[in-house]
């Protein structure tokens, strides 16, 4: 069995309409992303097709480092946003259960301890939608600010010991 443990999920365009409402509208979307199946269905078809092409039988997805907006204000921007990428994952790995396994993002916003978002979002994750990790970004500052220390830094404390 192959198993790829570092890959992402592909968005279909409608997500990209929701993100730029979230972004332009400081989030304030105007409604919530209504993605129809079919779009999803043929985003997680086309990585499906791509996984048999090099013989891979499950793959981890989460979302894009670079798509995850964490020096983005207000914070509530990628609080939404995280959301919906792991809401879109999930219905990757319910429409293809033997093929996807779910690994979360964060809101994790440069100004913010973990504590603020991040546990709540990885918990509901883990407990409610089946994920079996989650993607930690080590600089949430995106290169504005000064980094935490490492992951051994108190900061990362309300995440290291999450159960």
């Amino acid at each position: 069995m192959i198993i790829d443990s570092h890959a992402h999920v592909v968005m279909p365009p409608q997500s990209f309409r929701y993100m730029a409402e979230l972004v332009g509208g400081r989030a304030n979307p105007s409604s919530a992303p209504n993605i129809p199946d079919e779009a999803v269905r043929k985003q997680a078809e086309e990585l499906v097709r791509s996984m048999d092409s090099v013989g891979t039988d499950i793959q981890f997805i989460s979302p894009r480092p670079y798509l995850q907006m964490h020096s983005i204000k207000p914070a509530r921007v990628t609080q939404l946003w995280t959301r919906h990428c792991n809401d879109l994952i999930k219905r990757f790995v319910d429409m293809f259960p033997d093929r996807f396994r779910g690994v979360a993002g964060l809101p994790q916003s440069m100004n913010d301890s973990p504590a603020e978002h991040c546990v709540a979002e990885l918990k509901r994750c883990v407990n409610e939608l089946g994920f079996v990790g989650t993607l930690l970004n080590p600089d949430p500052t995106e290169g504005h600010g000064p980094a935490p220390a490492g992951l051994g830094d108190p900061f990362w404390y309300p995440l290291s010991m999450t159960r």
